[in-house]
């Protein structure tokens, strides 16, 4: 993949994982700070027939999931930065609003931009309606649900929208860019 903007993250294979990818995040950004997330959380460990920490890619999974101590982290800082907002709770989603609701300048606002930070210095950052997505008419949500601790987090096929995916596997990485496709 030769894209302008191309970025690559080392793939984790292993048996225990499979028919999944697995990514070495090193961590999650809102605006360019890095989240105070705890790095055991992004770790691989394999015990038994059981695993806890690391993170994947699915393009089957529709929702991003993250494990529940990395979730708590990134939600509170999303609460925070729509806290004066109108915001409520829709299960599955723990933070909504009305855009009806919102001022002008609070509809300018829209959201933070997320980043996923790699081993090997690549980063993603997710077009903003993948996780601050309309979930019907005039509602807009978190779409990053939480995952059971112990376990693994997911990065579901709405993140992945509007990028170019590439699996090297003669190189163990994967390459990303965003797409130049219009909606």
């Amino acid at each position: 993949m030769q894209p302008e903007g191309g970025e690559f993250a080392p793939l984790v294979f292993d048996p225990r994982i499979q028919p999944f990818y697995g990514l070495q995040v090193d961590g999650i950004s809102l605006d360019g700070r890095m989240l105070p997330i705890h790095p055991s959380v992004w770790n691989f460990v394999f015990s038994n027939d059981s695993i806890t920490g690391g993170a994947i890619i699915d393009s089957g999974m529709t929702l991003t999931s993250l494990v529940q101590p990395a979730y708590d982290v990134v939600l509170a800082n999303f609460q925070s930065y729509f806290q004066d907002f109108p915001t409520f709770t829709q299960p599955p989603f723990d933070l909504c609003f009305y855009e009806r609701q919102l001022s002008e300048e609070q509809r300018k606002k829209a959201g933070p931009q997320l980043g996923w930070h790699f081993a090997g210095g690549a980063k993603f950052m997710p077009h903003m309606d993948s996780y601050v997505s309309p979930v019907a008419a005039d509602q807009k949500c978190l779409t990053i649900v939480p995952a059971a601790w112990p376990g693994i987090s997911v990065i579901g096929n709405i993140h992945q929208q509007k990028y170019l995916w590439e699996f090297n596997f003669e190189k163990a990485n994967l390459g990303f860019a965003p797409s130049l496709c219009s909606d």
